[in-house]
């Protein structure tokens, strides 16, 4: 198990650096408009992966690196993400969820599975894959009207 997790780190962040050779890219849309996500997340493995960072902060969370490559995303309603490079598993307010594949670095930037963490900060992911689209939203959970 120890060996196919280190071996699925190793392609993702291969497929990231190369550009991805051989592996669908993504075109990713945020909110409604499209996003330019760098590097560009992939499907590797039948894995959506890529950064999240540039995602997050679309959807109005904050982030940051440590100096061990670790990601902290706060959530726009406060929740707390971390992802560390080499582990497998993604701590949200301090319980560890198992993901799909090893979290990597490449290109100085945090690489992992997309969908945990964007539906871990509250976003509604869909994926369309003949059209290779990601579409990230929000859930709307109230709507106030006002009269004039």
């Amino acid at each position: 198990m120890q060996q196919r997790l280190h071996f699925t780190a190793a392609v993702l962040c291969a497929a990231l650096v190369l550009g991805g050779t051989g592996h669908a890219a993504v075109q990713v849309r945020v909110l409604g408009r499209p996003a330019a996500i760098t590097p560009v997340p992939q499907i590797v493995g039948g894995v959506l992966v890529g950064a999240p960072e540039s995602i997050v902060g679309c959807l109005g969370c904050r982030f940051l690196t440590d100096e061990g490559g670790a990601l902290t995303i706060i959530s726009a309603t406060g929740r707390r993400l971390v992802i560390r490079p080499g582990s497998d598993r993604l701590a949200v307010d301090g319980r560890e969820q198992v993901m799909s594949a090893q979290a990597t670095v490449a290109g100085g930037k945090l690489i992992c599975p997309l969908r945990p963490v964007l539906e871990a900060v509250g976003a509604v992911v869909h994926w369309n894959g003949a059209t290779g689209l990601l579409d990230v939203g929000t859930r709307i959970t109230a709507i106030e009207v006002y009269a004039d």
